[in-house]
């Protein structure tokens, strides 16, 4: 049944599918305006009333021979789902008057975009935009974001539309409808509108490569089967060890975030087409802080037996490093595990191993064992809850970074990328990790470049970004907020050069050479009372790091690196470190023998990750140097040369700084067998 039918619509009625059926190509790039337009006319019209549809397809695009255009209701679901919105395929809230037309104007984008991309062979595929031209490609990308809030209005559009009409001189858009519909009517009465010959999986398949050349450059047009499953609400099986090999064996997620492109495409496309409805949002972590939680259902999880549903069904929020809140339905037996691989499925996140989930304690983040039954980290009366009608206790993990790489070029995927770049960019503007005057406004300026794309002073003004986004409070306090304001303006004018994926590679580039990059901090107190101030342990993938605190600044004061760590043990609430190098060993008291524990397995996991990257950036190196040695298997100097310089790259930036003096010393095969001497002891 049509949801509405426009004004003189005859009898001689076919859908958007059924004329690309008997085309056999793709639409000319008038059709696709024109369709547009009077989608855009008629979505307008529906959304005054009560629309009883969330996704526009081709099955549901009926086209009438007077030129008219209505939506019907009668696609199946295995049509509609490959362009439903992400939102709506996530099962996020419907309710709101203002979610129903984001979801409807992505799938008017992804329809318009697979009528320009029908039946091109797959060589052909990536190459879909260049038979647009810039204008109508850029106006379809900003109906397809992945963010809601990202997307054109209506009435934007509506107006983009008008502005192409004057400026082409176009013929009325009800012109072409009645052409493709008078083409259409013969072939789809021989064949009894048959339409949908292609099978499910081959819609879905085209769906998604539309989705990812939408929002990343790609590389094959490779099955993406394992998102196939993801959309059709099947949780692809995740495997929580690291594998190195694992990276190259996955397709790269179609649902990268791309931080305000809107902007900066518009700007050189569409100058013509006001924005003046447009704002600038800041950062994507905040923005989406303040979005309504996306509800996840373990699968299994919840008890079948009857009348013990209710009582074992627990909810507890998951945030992402996006901002976005999940709200994750379990049972008090729900292992953590159970809730990691439903969440990196939801996320998409392909190299999760970098990854892992943690509670917060104080201000210090602890990661959860992935064998740990969430009710032993849950806080009181969480397990009780149902039992008691007691007000809402609120259980949150935070998905984090756990494992941090020595070398951006070994992470696969941008989305992976983009999960350091979010939380480095919140680590330092919320002052956990420490970075002085100079490098903050760098970091800032390229933070806004990979954010808002180029200044464009027609579009940005002068006050175009809120300051406290974007450089630590502290930071501001110091250099005066007028002073911060005008130089980070005056630095982001001077990346304009950069390409927004640049500058966000080139903001974690920066970000590495922090003497805290990948330092996972946990308070202490030294064994002996009254011999100092407060005490920090650092742990990252290299060792371990003492800082002193003092006037709320960290002062390291040991290192112990793996190879030079000959022991590590925990007693009770003690945190013993037995150092090779001086034979001395280090003692410091936790608050819990629990923490003490915890300390203990990461320095293990920590010790095992190093371990892993340096064995695959040896693999590496070595079939570099095996291509080399074809060359020229007499050069002995080169070798040596390259020998030093895969230990110096196995070595963090912040070890570098206090061990320069002595690696001049050192060699591979030393590190490789003190790091297998090092051992990790329980008392």
């Amino acid at each position: 049944n049509p949801v509405s039918i426009a004004a003189g619509m005859s009898s001689s009625c076919v859908t958007l599918a059924e004329v690309l059926w008997a085309k056999g190509s793709p639409l000319e790039e008038e059709e696709i305006w024109a369709l547009l337009y009077l989608a855009t006319v008629q979505l307008l019209e529906d959304l005054h009333k009560d629309p009883a549809i969330c996704v526009i397809c081709p099955w549901s695009v009926l086209l009438s021979g007077e030129g008219n255009l209505s939506f019907q209701n009668n696609a199946s679901q295995t049509e509609a789902v490959p362009f439903s919105a992400p939102e709506l395929l996530h099962r996020q809230s419907k309710n709101q008057h203002i979610g129903i037309t984001k979801m409807l104007v992505y799938s008017l984008g992804m329809t318009l975009y697979w009528s320009a991309d029908y039946q091109v062979p797959p060589n052909q595929a990536s190459n879909t935009n260049s038979f647009l031209s810039d204008q109508l490609h850029t106006l379809l990308l900003t109906l397809c974001e992945d963010l809601p809030h990202r997307r054109l209005s209506p009435e934007s559009i509506l107006e983009a539309c008008e502005v192409y009409q004057k400026e082409s001189a176009s013929l009325p858009a009800n012109v072409y409808i009645k052409k493709m519909v008078q083409f259409a009517v013969g072939s789809v009465s021989e064949v009894e509108r048959v339409v949908t010959e292609d099978s499910t999986a081959s819609q879905l398949n085209r769906s998604h490569v539309i989705r990812k050349r939408l929002h990343e450059k790609i590389s094959d047009t490779s099955p993406l089967s394992s998102q196939m499953n993801f959309h059709q609400g099947r949780v692809p099986q995740t495997h929580r060890s690291w594998d190195p090999a694992l990276s190259g064996s996955r397709t790269q997620s179609s649902y990268k975030l791309f931080i305000n492109r809107i902007f900066i495409t518009l700007r050189r496309h569409l100058l013509n087409f006001s924005i003046a409805s447009l704002q600038f949002s800041g950062p994507e972590f905040i923005i989406l802080s303040s979005e309504p939680p996306v509800t996840l259902q373990l699968p299994g999880s919840i008890v079948t037996r009857k009348g013990k549903s209710y009582l074992s069904q627990r909810d507890l929020n998951v945030i992402l490093l996006n901002g976005q809140c999940l709200e994750v339905q379990c049972d008090i037996k729900s292992k953590a595990k159970d809730v990691f691989n439903t969440v990196v499925a939801y996320a998409n996140l392909v190299e999760h191993f970098y990854f892992g989930l943690a509670y917060l304690k104080g201000k210090e983040f602890f990661f959860l064992d992935e064998e740990t039954k969430l009710y032993k980290v849950a806080p009181d009366g969480w397990n009780d809850q149902p039992k008691k009608k007691t007000s809402i206790i609120n259980f949150t993990l935070f998905l984090r970074i756990k494992f941090f790489v020595n070398h951006f070029n070994v992470i696969q995927h941008g989305l992976t990328r983009h999960q350091f770049y979010l939380q480095l960019r919140k680590d330092i503007l919320e002052e956990r990790l420490y970075c002085n005057d100079e490098t903050a406004l760098k970091l800032g300026a390229l933070a806004l470049q990979a954010e808002l794309g180029n200044y464009a002073s027609e579009m940005h003004g002068k006050s175009y970004f809120r300051v406290e986004d974007y450089i630590p409070a502290s930071r501001i306090e110091k250099m005066t907020l007028a002073y911060v304001q005008r130089e980070l303006a005056k630095l982001h004018r001077m990346n304009h050069s950069l390409f927004e994926d640049e500058a966000e590679l080139e903001f974690l580039k920066v970000t590495q050479q922090l003497p805290e990059y990948g330092v996972l901090f946990y308070r202490v107190s030294q064994e002996k009372k009254g011999a100092g101030g407060d005490i920090t342990l650092g742990i990252c993938a290299k060792g371990i790091i003492v800082y002193e605190v003092k006037n709320h600044t960290r002062i390291a004061s040991l290192r112990f690196q793996w190879r030079e760590t000959e022991r590590i043990s925990a007693h009770r609430k003690k945190f013993m470190i037995e150092s090779s190098f001086s034979g001395k060993k280090h003692t410091f008291i936790t608050d819990t023998a629990k923490t003490c524990k915890y300390l203990l397995d990461l320095c293990s996991a920590q010790h095992k990750f190093n371990a892993q990257m340096n064995s695959r950036q040896l693999r590496q190196t070595s079939s570099e140097e095996s291509k080399f040695v074809e060359i020229d298997k007499s050069n002995s100097a080169y070798t040596a040369q390259r020998e030093h310089l895969a230990l110096i790259q196995r070595l963090s930036r912040s070890e570098n700084m206090l061990y320069a003096a002595n690696l001049e010393n050192l060699s591979a095969g030393m590190m490789s067998k003190s790091c297998d001497n090092l051992s990790v002891e329980t008392n």
